[in-house]
């Protein structure tokens, strides 16, 4: 008998997951950041060298947690997809098997 090691029930386990570290713990939190967003604090709002310097440096920061975020998302469907194929083989192979038992059954006849 062939038994699938990969369940239905691991796969969302397993989302679940990647939900938790992709998305903001609470509610909370993601106000948190939005009023962060929204006011860019003191040295920023005061204007001058400091201020741009300040933006300069918190751009290619945010762009390069963008990008590791993109290719976590990415790596994160690609596991998807290789456990829901090694679900399907299972699955096929069952399907043979059950057909090999009606065969059985129809010879027995």
């Amino acid at each position: 008998m062939v038994h699938c090691s990969v369940s239905v029930v691991d796969l969302q386990d397993h989302r679940a997951d990647w939900e938790l570290q992709l998305c903001p713990a609470s509610k909370e939190s993601m106000e948190q950041w939005q009023d962060h967003e929204s006011s860019s604090g003191s040295i920023r709002d005061a204007g001058g060298a400091f201020g741009k310097r300040e933006q300069a440096e918190e751009e290619p920061f945010f762009q390069q947690k963008t990008k590791e975020q993109l290719e976590a998302l990415k790596k994160h469907h690609e596991d998807e997809i290789y456990h829901h194929k090694k679900a399907i083989e299972c699955m096929e192979k069952e399907i043979e098997r059950h057909k090999q038992k009606i065969k059985q059954l129809k010879h027995d006849d």
